[in-house]
């Protein structure tokens, strides 16, 4: 079981721009992150949305299951895109897999109650397209525990 961590958000909010801010990987990456208690967690990081990548629910689920490492970091968008579907349709299939560990909202002013994850724990950040990416940043490594 992996650990996955999601962020997701509109279109043009910023989720791409707050990956590369966090992890600085502008690609598909595996990169070690390190966290406040000073581990080395090893990641792979998905930069564009799955739906942006043309990948559908079932795509994502089996990459996600040949990733190495135990921690994932993917996006996603809220709504349809690309004749794929909606973000809260992969969150289903994966969080019957794998542990979504953390979620991030962006451009959401509250947490969408579509997103019934007891054993997550969230960040909504409402005005993400209005801050400028590095208030995000520290913001989204505060929540997620990393340095």
């Amino acid at each position: 079981m992996k650990n996955v961590y999601i962020i997701i958000g509109h279109g043009a909010c910023g989720k791409s721009s707050l990956v590369r801010a966090l992890t600085g990987v502008a690609r598909w990456s595996r990169k070690q992150i390190q966290n406040t208690e000073g581990q080395a967690l090893d990641f792979n990081i998905w930069i564009r949305s799955a739906q942006e990548a043309y990948k559908s629910p079932n795509t994502v689920l089996k990459e996600i299951n040949e990733c190495k490492g135990l921690n994932v970091l993917i996006t996603l968008r809220f709504h349809t895109y690309n004749n794929q579907p909606i973000g809260e349709d992969y969150f289903d299939l994966i969080s019957q897999h794998h542990n979504v560990s953390k979620i991030i909202f962006l451009s959401a002013k509250e947490t969408p109650v579509s997103f019934d994850a007891p054993n997550s724990e969230t960040l909504s950040m409402g005005n993400s397209y209005r801050s400028p990416v590095n208030a995000n940043a520290v913001r989204a490594r505060s929540f997620l525990g990393w340095v």
